[in-house]
């Protein structure tokens, strides 16, 4: 089961989820609830960095490696000339 959050904000490489309208929490409780999922205290929850999707549970990490734009970058690099210092 999933809640879809409306925006997805990345800071230093970490997803975070904001602005998610199907989300109550219930600090007393321990709990909280995404839809008509309830989600206690230690239970596992996943978050899509990509859409914003949350999972209930523990989900496979899939990291990928954006080869083509690192090499664009170590292209500037080599070809941009950086100044001495004084």
């Amino acid at each position: 089961m999933t809640a879809h959050a409306s925006l997805v904000a990345r800071h230093l490489g970490k997803p975070c989820v904001v602005g998610c309208d199907d989300l109550s929490v219930d600090g007393s409780a321990r709990r909280a609830r995404f839809g008509t999922q309830v989600v206690e205290e230690g239970d596992w929850i996943s978050v899509d960095g990509d859409n914003g999707r949350v999972f209930l549970g523990q989900r496979e990490i899939i990291s990928e490696r954006p080869t083509a734009e690192l090499d664009e970058v170590d292209r500037w690099r080599t070809h941009v000339p950086i100044p001495a210092r004084v």
